[in-house]
């Protein structure tokens, strides 16, 4: 039994020890996985030109177009920077992160997909905070104000209402939060 704890034991401390070096060889974030890239030397994609571009000027941010470069610092000796392409209201932006050294394109990681935020419509807001005073004053009629094709229903708690809002097929588009008591 114990020669079969001391086995474990051994392979434990060696897996720790390979980890530990191969974390210094080419060491950026702490959840970053990088891979090694192969092929031509000079960058392919419009991001990976973007990024030697960015080193290449010495600057610590670039805007093209739908594209935001940035230098996230060094890492090592390669220097790391993000390319992030933004989707649009509410969609999906994409960034994508290099090691670059000399023009080239040493590494990347996997992209990393984030949720862009919704520009909310000032206007269906304020139709929203309309019917959350109504209800907490009992003004509010028995059915959802319908206000530019949007439905609106309000639940009151104390001075907190919470206001749902739903289009012409009845699916939640947006949930508002309103502090009444101010």
């Amino acid at each position: 039994m114990s020669a079969w704890i001391r086995t474990i034991t051994v392979t434990l401390l060696l897996l720790l020890v390979a980890s530990a070096s191969m974390a210094d060889t080419m060491a950026p974030g702490e959840n970053t996985r990088w891979r090694k890239r192969s092929g031509a030397p000079e960058p392919a994609t419009k991001e990976e030109k973007l990024a030697v571009e960015l080193i290449a000027k010495q600057e610590q941010l670039l805007q093209r177009g739908r594209y935001t470069v940035q230098y996230d610092g060094e890492r090592g000796e390669y220097a790391q920077v993000s390319v992030r392409l933004t989707g649009g209201d509410g969609d999906v932006d994409t960034i994508r992160r290099f090691l670059v050294k000399d023009s080239r394109i040493v590494a990347y990681a996997d992209p990393v997909y984030e949720q862009a935020p919704r520009k909310i419509d000032p206007r269906r807001r304020e139709n929203a905070l309309m019917i959350a005073r109504q209800t907490r004053a009992g003004e509010a009629p028995n059915r959802p104000g319908i206000y530019n094709g949007f439905m609106y229903t309000a639940e009151i708690d104390g001075c907190k209402a919470i206001v749902t809002e739903r289009n012409t097929e009845r699916e939640v588009v947006e949930t508002y939060e309103f502090e009444l008591c101010q």
